[in-house]
């Protein structure tokens, strides 16, 4: 009998562990999904939603929320890759800076940024932004408002702890498709030229 008793209160406890454990879930991703927000980027891990003018990541287990430095939700562009994620932004202390020209790659659980290198000014402005598991990543750049003298074009990190690098050929007749940037698979970005050719390169 006693025995018995036992086994009912462990199946209770076990029960009840169940629920909490759903509950906390539950609550963590009402977090991640406030009402009147907008996706801006959305994985299994995270996703990034703008509300109130500003851009979050938030961590879907967890509901910890983290604000995108100086990222406007309707203009810039963001990507997760694992659990990193990259957006772009822009500097309205400095009128010399294009607006959402400025590249950034955080890991969101610690928030670390690789100070060295990012913010990382590119001095066009951003059209997309790809980011791998490991906190590699790439960008495609669009030319200035007005400016008839620049192409789109590809950059990224191919190397570890080193400034980006242009990727795409410079053709004023054969631009980049910015919005064809996309990972290929494993480490491999690519990307399409108006006249149908494409690139690819492998990130760090």
């Amino acid at each position: 009998m006693i025995r018995s008793s036992v086994r009912i209160g462990i199946a209770t406890i076990a029960a009840l562990a169940v629920s909490l454990g759903s509950a906390a879930i539950a609550q963590a991703k009402q977090h991640c999904h406030p009402a009147g927000s907008r996706t801006l980027a959305t994985d299994s891990y995270a996703r990034v939603y703008g509300q109130g003018g500003n851009a979050y990541v938030c961590i879907e287990s967890s509901g910890k929320r983290t604000l995108l430095s100086a990222a406007t939700p309707g203009a810039d562009r963001f990507a997760l890759g694992g659990k990193w994620v990259g957006w772009s932004s822009s500097d309205a202390s400095d009128a010399t800076v294009l607006p959402h020209s400025i590249v950034t790659v955080m890991r969101i659980p610690d928030h670390f940024v690789n100070d060295q290198w990012y913010p990382f000014q590119t001095n066009q402005p951003v059209v997309k932004i790809v980011v791998i598991s490991d906190g590699a990543a790439a960008w495609a750049l669009g030319p200035a408002p007005g400016d008839d003298t620049t192409d789109t074009f590809v950059q990224g990190t191919d190397r570890r702890n080193h400034p980006a690098d242009q990727f795409s050929d410079d053709l004023s007749n054969n631009p980049v498709v910015g919005s064809s940037l996309h990972l290929v698979g494993g480490k491999t970005v690519g990307w399409s030229y108006a006249g149908g050719q494409r690139g690819t390169q492998a990130l760090y």
